[in-house]
This record gives C-alpha cells, sequence and structure tokens, in this order.
C-alpha cells in the first residue's frame, strides 16, 4: 500500500473515531442529562410524598385540622401533575395512590364542615378510617416512587457503563492507530531510510554501483527508483565520459603521430592501426585497417568482421585513401550509432581520417617547399655560372665553328677536331640552357601560338625522330584556343617529350599527341601547386611504353632524375619541360602505369585577345651582312673579340666599348651609331639596360640588341621579355648573330642595309 493512501486512511479511521467519540459523548450526555433531569423531579416528587407522609402521620396522631388536609389534596394533586409526563409502568400505581390520597383528603373536609366543631368530631374516630386509608395510599405511592427512582438510577448507571465501555473502545482504536503509526514510521519509513543513507555513503565514498533496494510500491520505492535511476545514468556518464577521454587520447596520439615529419607515413598508419582499436567501446573484439597511397596496411588481429565502419581519407575533394575498424564478433546496437559504433566513434573515426589527410597535405606542402627550395638553389647556381659559362662557351662555339669552315677543305682530321669542339660546346650550353628552364630563368618570348598548326608543322621532324616502329597520331580540336607561349621553346618541349616517348618503347608502340582546349576549376587548382583556375589549351603527349614506377613517378621532374640507362639521357628533359611550362604560368602533369604507358599532358595559358601579336616580318634565311654602324659593348674581352670579328666579317662598321661609361663617351663623340648590341650582365654600376635607356636619349630612333648568357631580372619580369626587348642568347654562331642583327635593324626606322 502506498504511504498516501495509508496515511489517509489513518486520518480517516482517526477522524471516524474522533467524530464516534464526540457522537458517543454527546448521546451519553443528553441521555444522562435527561436522566439526572427526570430523577431531580422524582426526587422533588418523592420529598412531595415525604411531606404527604408527615401530614398524614401530624393527622393519625395529632389534630385533624382542615388546613393540613387542604395541603394534602393541594400536595397529591402537584405530584400526580408531575409525573404526568413520565413514562414509567409503576407511574399509573403511584398517581392511582396519590388519586387516592387526594379523594380521601377531600372527603375529610366535607366531612368535617364546620371548623369549630372539627376536634370535637375527630374525637369521635369518625375520620380515623379515612385518615388510615390515605396512609397505607401514601406507603403505596411512596414505594412506587422509589422503585421509579431506582429504575432511573440503574439506567443513568448503565449509560455510565456504555460510556465506559464506549471509551475503551476509543482506546483500544487509538492504540492501534499508534501501532499503525508506529509501523509506518518504523517499517514503512525508517529502514527505507536507512538504506537511502547506505547509498548515499556509497555514493559519496566514490561507489558508483550503489543501490537501493526496496521493494513495494510507495513512494519511497519511486524515490528509490528515481535514485537508482539517477545513478545508473551518472555511471553511463562516467563511462561515456572515460570513452570519450579514451577518444582524446587516441587523437592525442594520432595527432604526434601525423605531425612528425620524421616517421616514414606507412609506419605512422602502422602505429595508428595498432592504437584505434583499444579507444572502442568492445576493445577487446575490436580490430582495424587502412589503406594510403594504394598500400593497405592491417592490425595484427585482423580478420573478416561481423561488424566494419570506415571513414575516407580526402584530401581536396579526392579519395586518397581509407580506414576501417570493425569487431570481430557481435557486439549490441548503440541508440543513435551506426550498429555497435556510438556516434562518437564515428566522429573519431572521421576526426582520424581528417588528420591523416592534414598530414598528407602537409607533406606535399613541404615536398613543394621543398621542391621550390631546390628550384631557387638550382635557379642561383645556374645563374651564377652561367654568365660566364656560356660567355666561354660563345668564344670557344663560335672559334670551332670558324676552324671547322678554315680547314673544311684542307684538313680533314683538323676539320673534325673542330666539329668534334663545336659539338662539345653546342652540349655544354644545352646543358646550361636546360637548367635555365628548369630554374624558370629563361629570357621566354611568349606570343599567341596556333599550337595544333604548330606541332603539325613538326610532323616530319617528329617521325623521324621515332622511327620506323612507333606509329605517330596527331588529334587536333577544330576550336583550339591561341596559346600564350613561346613557341620556339615549346617545339623543344614536346621534342623532349617525344624523345622519352621513343625510349620508353624500345619494342615499338603507338605515341598519340592530343591538343584540345580544358579548363581547371578552383577545387583542382587548390589541390596542386602554382595552378591558376581558368581556361587552357591542353597538349597531351601518350605513349603505349614500360610506364613508369610508382616510386618514381614524384620524381621525373627533378634535375637529372632519369631511368634511362647513363648513355641514354641526361635526366634534364622532363625537368626543362616543367620549368618551361611553370615559367609560362601553366600546369604540367603526367600519369602513368606500368606495362600500360605514360601521358604527359601540358596545360598552357590561354591568349586573349589582347595579347595576340602579329608575328614579325620574315628575315631572308642564310648567312646577310649589311653596312650598318655598331655599337658593341661587352665586359668580356674574349667575347669582344669574338663578336667584333663576326660583325666585321659580315660588313659592318664597329666600335667596341668595355664598360657602359666607355660607351656614353662613344655616343656622346657624336659618332653615327644605328645598331646598339650590349651585353646585359656588366661589371661597373651600370647595366646593359641602363646603357640603352641613356642611348635612346642620346640618339633617337637608335636600334637595340641585348645579348646575355643569364639576364637574372634586368630585361625579363614574371618569366618573359619586357614589350620590345630583343635579346640574342648566349653562346651564338656567326648565323644566328647575322640573322638576329638583320631582325633588330629591319623592324628600326633608321636601321641601314
Amino acid at each position: 500500500m502506498r504511504l498516501q493512501t495509508l496515511a489517509t486512511a489513518s486520518l480517516a479511521t482517526a477522524a471516524a473515531v474522533v467524530v464516534l467519540a464526540l457522537g458517543a459523548g454527546i448521546v451519553t450526555w443528553q441521555k444522562t442529562g435527561r436522566n439526572i433531569d427526570t430523577v431531580e423531579r422524582l426526587v422533588e416528587v418523592r420529598d412531595g410524598a415525604y411531606r404527604i407522609d408527615v401530614a398524614i402521620r401530624y393527622l393519625n396522631h395529632l389534630h385533624i385540622e382542615p388546613d393540613i388536609l387542604r395541603g394534602l389534596v393541594a400536595q397529591a394533586g402537584k405530584i400526580k401533575d408531575m409525573l404526568a409526563d413520565e413514562t414509567h409502568p409503576r407511574v399509573v400505581s403511584a398517581r392511582l395512590h396519590l388519586g387516592e390520597i387526594e379523594a380521601l383528603a377531600e372527603n375529610a373536609l366535607a366531612a368535617i364542615g364546620d371548623p369549630a366543631d372539627a376536634a370535637e368530631r375527630d374525637s369521635e374516630g369518625r375520620l380515623r378510617p379515612l385518615i388510615e386509608q390515605m396512609r397505607i395510599h401514601e406507603s403505596g405511592a411512596l414505594e412506587a416512587l422509589h422503585a421509579i427512582i431506582d429504575d432511573r438510577n440503574r439506567e443513568i448507571a448503565m449509560v455510565v457503563q456504555r460510556s465506559l465501555a464506549l471509551l475503551v473502545v476509543i482506546a483500544l482504536v487509538v492504540v492501534a492507530l499508534g501501532c499503525v503509526v508506529f509501523w509506518i514510521v518504523f517499517f514503512r519509513i525508517r529502514r527505507p531510510l536507512g538504506a537511502f543513507r547506505a547509498a548515499a555513503t556509497g555514493f559519496g565514498a566514490g561507489d558508483s554501483s550503489a543501490r537501493i533496494a526496496l521493494d513495494g510500491n510507495d513512494e519511497l520505492a519511486d524515490l528509490a527508483d528515481l535514485f537508482n535511476r539517477a545513478m545508473e545514468q551518472r555511471e553511463n556518464f562516467q563511462f561515456m565520459l572515460q570513452e570519450r577521454i579514451k577518444e582524446q587520447r587516441c587523437l592525442y596520439r594520432v595527432l604526434e603521430l601525423t605531425t612528425d615529419d620524421a616517421k616514414p607515413a606507412r609506419e605512422i598508419c602502422e602505429e595508428i592501426v595498432r592504437i584505434l582499436p583499444a579507444h572502442l567501446m568492445h576493445e577487446e573484439a575490436a580490430m582495424a585497417r587502412m589503406a594510403f597511397n594504394g598500400d593497405e596496411v592491417c592490425g595484427e588481429n585482423w580478420s573478416s568482421p561481423a561488424s566494419s565502419m570506415r571513414s575516407s581519407v580526402r584530401l581536396s575533394g579526392e579519395d586518397i585513401g581509407w580506414i576501417e575498424v570493425g569487431y570481430s564478433g557481435e557486439c549490441p546496437d548503440q541508440p543513435g550509432g551506426e550498429g555497435p559504433f556510438m556516434a562518437e566513434e564515428r566522429d573519431l573515426l572521421d576526426s582520424v581520417a581528417m588528420n591523416i589527410a592534414r598530414m598528407v597535405q602537409s607533406r606535399r606542402m613541404a615536398e613543394r617547399l621543398a621542391r621550390t627550395q631546390r628550384l631557387q638553389a638550382v635557379g642561383e647556381l645556374t645563374g651564377g655560372v652561367a654568365h660566364d659559362f656560356n660567355n666561354l662557351l660563345t668564344v670557344i662555339q663560335g672559334n670551332a665553328e670558324m676552324l671547322g669552315d678554315t680547314f673544311r677543305n684542307r684538313d680533314d682530321e683538323a676539320a673534325e677536331l673542330a666539329d668534334m669542339i663545336d659539338s662539345a660546346a653546342r652540349r655544354g650550353a644545352e646543358l646550361t640552357q636546360r637548367l635555365l628552364a628548369f630554374a624558370r630563368r629563361q629570357a621566354l618570348e611568349p606570343a599567341a601560338v596556333d599550337v595544333g598548326a604548330l606541332l603539325s608543322a613538326m610532323e616530319g621532324l617528329l617521325r623521324r625522330t621515332l622511327g620506323a616502329n612507333v606509329e605517330l597520331e596527331f588529334k587536333t580540336a577544330s576550336d583550339t584556343w591561341p596559346a600564350l607561349i613561346d613557341s620556339t621553346q615549346l617545339e623543344t618541349a614536346v621534342l623532349n617529350l617525344v624523345v622519352n616517348g621513343r625510349d620508353a618503347m624500345p619494342n615499338g608502340g603507338w605515341l598519340t599527341i592530343e591538343v584540345g582546349n580544358t579548363s581547371l576549376g578552383q577545387t583542382y587548382a587548390d589541390s596542386r601547386s602554382e595552378v591558376l583556375p581558368g581556361d587552357y589549351v591542353l597538349v597531351a603527349v601518350s605513349d603505349t611504353g614500360i610506364g613508369i614506377p610508382p616510386d618514381d613517378i614524384g620524381h621525373v621532374f627533378e634535375p637529372f632524375f632519369t631511368t634511362k640507362q647513363k648513355s641514354r639521357g641526361t635526366g634534364l628533359g622532363l625537368s626543362m619541360v616543367y620549368g618551361f611550362v611553370k615559367q609560362s604560368h601553366g600546369h604540367v602533369a603526367i600519369y602513368s602505369e606500368p606495362g600500360e604507358g605514360t601521358t604527359v599532358k601540358l596545360y598552357l595559358p590561354r591568349a586573349l585577345a589582347g595579347e595576340i601579336e602579329s608575328p614579325p616580318k620574315a628575315v631572308p634565311a642564310g648567312i646577310e651582312g649589311g653596312d650598318a654602324a655598331v655599337l658593341l659593348v661587352e665586359d668580356d674581352d674574349l667575347v669582344r673579340r669574338y663578336t667584333h670579328d663576326l660583325l666585321v666579317s659580315l660588313g659592318y662598321r664597329v666600335e667596341v666599348a668595355g664598360s657602359g661609361p666607355e660607351a656614353l663617351e662613344i655616343l656622346d663623340r657624336g659618332g653615327a651609331v644605328d645598331l646598339l648590341l650590349t651585353d646585359v650582365v656588366m661589371p661597373g654600376g651600370m647595366s646593359g639596360p641602363d646603357v640603352a635607356d641613356a642611348a635612346s636619349s642620346m640618339c633617337p630612333g637608335i636600334a637595340v640588341l641585348f645579348m646575355s648568357g643569364y639576364t637574372e631580372n634586368a630585361i625579363v619580369h614574371h618569366g618573359r621579355l619586357d614589350p620590345g626587348v630583343k635579346l640574342l642568347s648566349k653562346p651564338f654562331r656567326r648565323r644566328e648573330l647575322a640573322r638576329k642583327v638583320k631582325e633588330v635593324l629591319a623592324k628600326s626606322s633608321g636601321g641601314g642595309q
């Protein structure tokens, strides 16, 4: 029974007892009061009867007096009237006796007549019988009255007894209620409170398993159940908190691992799949594995899971791997989770995958930074030696060419030696040029180029390069955009790719060159280094060769890296292509499958309408000279003498200067000069552009041609020559010098022939 019901019943019983006691008391009080009133009237009647008895005795023993007889009549009538409302059975007898006394007293008064002779009549004894009868009736009346009074007293005693009995019953009820209250307090409250106290003490001591064991369905049992549920919820919260702490420790360890740049990625993955199962809810049955960069790493206990959960490792919208956890046996489903895995474990797995993706991104950025630093180092190294080295090669190559021409028809052995010197110098110049290309230090002359037409014009050269056992196929879209590119360098880059494709197909195959339009989105650009979103002209060179191993694919653009035999390549072909395209603000991508072939894609920037320039006027092929006045400015004595001799041999009138100030002195003398041929990088605080600016001020309309093996940033900005600048790259031959001088003079309004 519930305490509320029990308490309500007890209160109702107590109220009923109180009402009963009050009712019984009121009834008893009323009955006792009525009986007392009756007894008091009866006592008064009895007293009246005693007075009648005294009067009769007086009449019987003394004198008969009329006044006493009249008093008897009055008293008997009064008593008879007082007994009129009495219902006792003996009242009738008492009233009869009183009536007889009243009648006899009236007869005695009638018999007396005249009071003057009453004594005489009494003496005669005539009234004695009447007096005797009155005495007899008076005794009967007293007897009846005594009987009535005794009965009324007995009734009062009975009422008192009944009241006492009722009080005893009430007392027993009160005692019973006290026992009930004691039972409620001791058994239904005190003992449960002891259980509450013990549970609270255990809880305070840190025992989260403390519970209150109470049976029943009363309020205390409900409170105990509420306490037990709260403890269970707290225990669940403690468990969840411990799980979250485990997850945070796991994430902290994963963060430590993924930020350790010194540890190989595979070791990090092995450590992650080792520690991850210990941080899941059912760690005794947990296991993990992951795939990364095509390599799968499994935990020691990995087997076919009864249930599993996987998260993808995504970088810039691209899946680069996954990580999976599973349970080897059946485990109960978790509310709000994925089967036996909690929702927080899904968050943990996603966070681990995200940290791995960040590690990959960080390492790729580090690789890009290292590549940039290598590029900068190569550029600085190349720039440091290119100027002097190309000056030397200019003299060596030029003089070897002149010696070869001199001995060609007179001494074949000497001519062959001159050709060997010339070939070695040419190879040295190509090596320097390729290093400059990789370091993005070339002086490019970009223009709007029809790439499809340019490559189609190279078809004969490319077929001769490939040989008879390799088929060449062109695929050019009809609406290809023009590309803003240096056409000469593009030809060289495509030729390098074709040569690489040929070497990858020693037994023959197919080589395909595709040209078309494409666009790179922001997502792709964000995932690559130095890529801008926008429109590009795509040149894809694909072969069906042996392919490139995955371990080598990340190094193919590095200088001097090659998979060929040492005698077949220098390792600068792809690095030159990479540097040239990057300097042109383009993008290079390579895709390869071992045994299937390789595709290299060049993304060349699209030429906008304002960047399209008309092609230069054609210069007649062959070596042509002229009689124009040329001011030659060159700080290197050997190069200056060699260039002077070439110009003189071509018919030009030449004055030479070893520095910028010396050249200005010559101009200041007022001599006519049609062309300023000046080196770019010169000591003494005055560079080639400074000399050109001063010469243009002193001699308006003078043509300017720069020559240099390395320009730094003097006339090249953002990877291209400054507008209107003409450059003759060192080392150069007699034919190249003649062509370039003729071209510049032809474009100048003051140039001579």
